[in-house]
């Protein structure tokens, strides 16, 4: 047994080839967390992740006798884009608001305006809620032609009953350029 324990540590010896074994795994699971983002990135051609948080005033105004109107100019922080800002414009039909959810037909749209002047056009999944989806519809410069989608998340951060304020809007999905260079 004396000589199966290393003389200085007094632990078993392994084997070369455990040794081998040992460390390959440890340098794979050292690797791993390297190695997913890549793989989902690139896991097919339907685009790169893509994630934006937008903080936004808001304003809201009567335009018609159901109708509000929501406008809001905000900053956005995107990863590749630079300093960018945000327009958005949408429409609350107070007739389709549901009283469980509080969610209401409400289609609108947010413009991303890139340190550059590129453009970036979302449309939301048309229902006015703290959550939805929402579409790329294209944009100018190198977001021409562009296509995708995902879900967001709207915090409101002021508790005005207007709708006026500030928020912050989270979006998380898919962005796929024309010319495939994501």
């Amino acid at each position: 047994m004396t000589n199966m324990l290393n003389q200085s540590t007094g632990r078993p010896r392994l084997t070369k080839t455990k040794d081998f074994i040992l460390a390959s795994l440890i340098a794979g699971v050292m690797a791993l967390p390297f190695l997913m983002p890549l793989q989902t990135a690139h896991a097919d051609n339907s685009g790169a992740r893509f994630s934006a948080t937008i903080d936004s005033i808001n304003t809201a105004y009567f335009c018609g006798p159901t109708l509000l109107c929501i406008d809001a100019v905000g900053t956005a922080s995107i990863p590749y884009l630079g300093k960018s800002t945000c327009v958005y414009h949408g429409t609350l039909d107070f007739t389709t608001i549901n009283p469980n959810t509080g969610c209401g037909f409400n289609p609108g749209t947010f413009t991303i305006i890139g340190a550059n002047g590129d453009t970036l056009v979302f449309a939301l999944g048309g229902e006015h809620c703290p959550w939805g989806e929402y579409t790329v519809t294209g944009g100018t410069g190198r977001f021409e032609g562009a296509t995708g989608g995902g879900i967001y998340r709207d915090t409101q951060t002021s508790s005005n009953p207007d709708f006026s304020g500030t928020d912050t809007s989270e979006f998380e999905g898919v962005l796929k350029l024309k010319d495939g260079s994501n």
